[in-house]
């Protein structure tokens, strides 16, 4: 039995071993102090304007336990920092972790903010986890902050304690926060994106047919689209969303880059912009999307059924006021609603650099 102590290569989790070769790779040492980017930080930035009362009342309600409440964008810099603590404050703040600096791990190596992006997912880097040694008396997990209209990855909320000292409910606090912002993202965003995201859930509940929706700067498209377009063909959807003109429904049969689709269904609602797609002969539909109310060929949108059969956009629930707040279950209010969320349908992830794109190439924005 080896005698290597926990944290070092040997006893290194999967996820976290992968992210010290990639930490190596980029040169990063161990024992070297963090080398920080200092980048200026928007005040008026739209995910640090969703996260500041979030992250408020976190800061309230773990009042007691030393913990530290890190923000970052999608390219690792630091937007936020907080802390239920003037020690563990300092000692962030001493190792150089304040607003504008670069946390990625080409620069610090593997950490709450940086994996996190890298991987996509919610990550706990435990003590000596850290690449750097100077992180080893840390703890942090981090969570993913998903768009919920565009299914873009905006940032990373992490949790640091002491290491040695974590809460077993701190992974599910960082989840509930990552949430509550990905809501206040959802009420900041165009009416005309949020109506497309009704209508595109509302046609995506049916199986047995592909949906797409197409519009400025958002694509969704559930899977069976996916397996269908290519992205020759998103320019044609949208001239054949443009044929519609005063005419609230049509059948085409299109033809796509991999072949003659079958007829494809188009419903227009003047009321919300919405044009929709109905199933052909080879199980698809489709539709081509933009929520603008300008001249039809500018974009309608596709999907089927009503676009408020989705309801209205879900506020986050209330913690249970008896203290300690942040340590009981949330209520029904403040859970998820079952379903699907739009990155699930229509996003792959390919690398952090390129965030959540489709397989369909759709904009990046």
């Amino acid at each position: 039995m080896s005698d290597a102590p926990l944290g070092s290569a040997e006893h290194l989790r999967p996820l976290i071993e992968l992210s010290w070769t990639r930490s190596r790779g980029h040169g990063v040492r161990e024992d070297a102090a963090p080398a920080l980017v200092q980048t200026p930080v928007d005040t008026e930035d739209r995910l640090r304007r969703a996260a500041e009362p979030v992250l408020e009342k976190a800061r309230s309600d773990v009042d007691g336990f030393p913990a530290v409440l890190l923000l970052a964008d999608r390219t690792a810099r630091v937007l936020d920092t907080r802390h239920t603590d003037a020690l563990i404050g300092d000692a962030i703040a001493d190792l150089g972790i304040t607003p504008g600096v670069l946390v990625e791990e080409e620069q610090v190596g593997t950490n709450g903010l940086g994996t996190t992006l890298e991987t996509g997912q919610g990550v706990h880097v435990r003590g000596t986890e850290h690449y750097m040694r100077v992180f080893d008396p840390f703890s942090c997990f981090g969570q993913p902050i998903v768009h919920p209209v565009t299914g873009r990855i905006e940032g990373v909320v992490n949790i640091g304690c002491h290491a040695g000292a974590e809460h077993p409910l701190l992974p599910s606090l960082a989840r509930h926060l990552a949430r509550d912002i990905e809501d206040r993202l959802r009420q900041d965003s165009p009416l005309a994106q949020r109506r497309l995201l009704a209508a595109f859930q509302a046609a995506a509940r049916l199986r047995g047919r592909a949906v797409v929706v197409l519009g400025p700067g958002l694509v969704l498209a559930n899977p069976a689209a996916l397996d269908l377009l290519q992205p020759a063909d998103h320019p044609a959807l949208q001239a054949y969303a443009g044929t519609l003109g005063s005419t609230h429904e049509r059948t085409h049969r299109l033809t796509l880059s991999s072949g003659p689709l079958g007829p494809a269904h188009l419903h227009d609602d003047r009321r919300h912009r919405t044009a929709c797609s109905s199933t052909s002969s080879r199980n698809a539909a489709a539709g081509a999307a933009g929520p603008a109310p300008t001249r039809a060929a500018s974009g309608p949108c596709s999907s089927s059924g009503n676009p408020a059969a989705a309801g209205p956009p879900r506020r986050g629930g209330r913690r249970a006021p008896s203290p300690p707040s942040w340590t009981r279950r949330r209520s029904p209010g403040g859970v998820r609603p079952p379903g699907p969320r739009p990155s699930e349908h229509c996003w792959r992830r390919t690398d952090r650099r390129s965030s959540w794109r489709t397989s369909s190439s759709c904009p990046s924005g």
